[in-house]
């Protein structure tokens, strides 16, 4: 889908924005902005210290950690998550769609007094979630009434032989969709295969726009989810982004559950494991069927398609490193 037909300079501006000379980004106080393709990012200048699963997860918002530079390597015997030579950072990812289509809107409220635009409204809950916590005042609206946004079948996911059913969560001050991967990780999972898990775990963060990945404990126990946290948004803006928010929930999970499930319930520690190189052997270990030309675990997901649904693209192409 391409950018839609957006004046963005006008609400950037009024956010405190200024555009980098010659270039189409625009940047304030660490946070640029840039469109690409059918999206609008927010990305911060400064890196993401720790775990980047755990970086973001359970915070308020779309922000989440994405790594920059080297990726789909094995992982260092030892290292925490994610490729070596990697660095990571937080971004914030919206599909102009859904605020181009409510352009003209009153609904979007004003602020000091003037007219707010839908695109303005939904840049500034980005960067009023900058720091994880929930804008003062803001409250979830009842789940039935973010369920109403949901398409038919839209949170469940069906994979081969795996089936995942997604939930909405509104609390007060929490707004998310949530599903489970696994729904146990069992103790005691050697090294390899926590490292593995992680790895799959991030590559799948760095793919699909919107979710984020639980982080995974040492100790393994525990479920293994995906989420992705609308807490903040502006009502207004939900009838639109729930919908994709949802689609980019159940291809995220159905890409990685199987191989996550091969991680965490094979019988033996396969050999071969240790060798692997990237995401796609893995995949192929967990499905040995599979023509090594072609991964379907991690190219194109079996996710059933919907009569309604986001015509905007969800997935990364990433890299190789």
């Amino acid at each position: 889908m391409p950018v839609p037909n957006m004046d963005l300079s006008e609400g950037l501006e009024a956010l405190g924005f200024s555009r980098v000379p010659g270039a189409d980004t625009w940047r304030h106080n660490g946070v640029s902005f840039a469109a690409e393709g059918a999206w609008g990012v927010l990305r911060t200048s400064a890196a993401v210290a720790g775990d980047p699963l755990a970086a973001q997860w359970g915070r308020a918002g779309l922000w989440k950690a994405v790594s920059v530079g080297m990726r789909h390597r094995r992982p260092a015997r030892g290292a925490s998550v994610g490729a070596r030579g990697s660095r990571f950072r937080r971004i914030f990812e919206l599909p102009l769609a859904t605020v181009a289509e409510r352009e003209g809107d009153a609904d979007a409220g004003a602020a000091e007094g003037r007219a707010v635009s839908p695109f303005e409204a939904a840049i500034a809950w980005g960067l009023a979630t900058l720091d994880g916590q929930c804008p003062p005042g803001w409250r979830a609206p009842a789940r039935a009434e973010v369920e109403k946004h949901v398409p038919p079948g839209g949170l469940t996911m069906r994979s081969g032989a795996h089936a995942r059913q997604g939930e909405v969560v509104a609390d007060g001050g929490r707004l998310a969709l949530r599903m489970a991967i696994l729904a146990h990780l069992p103790a005691g999972l050697s090294e390899c295969r926590l490292a593995w898990l992680r790895q799959l775990l991030l590559d799948a963060q760095d793919r699909w726009r919107l979710v984020r990945l639980a982080p995974v404990a040492d100790a393994g126990d525990g479920p293994v989810e995906a989420e992705v946290d609308l807490t903040g948004a502006p009502p207004w803006l939900l009838d639109g982004l729930v919908p994709v928010a949802a689609s980019a929930l159940r291809h995220a999970v159905a890409w990685v559950v199987g191989p996550c499930a091969f991680l965490a319930h094979a019988v033996r520690e396969p050999r071969a494991l240790a060798l692997c190189s990237g995401a796609r052997d893995v995949a192929r270990l967990a499905c040995p069927a599979v023509s090594s030309a072609r991964t379907p675990l991690l190219d194109k997901p079996a996710v059933p398609p919907l009569r309604e649904g986001p015509a905007v693209p969800l997935s990364h192409k990433p890299e190789r490193g």
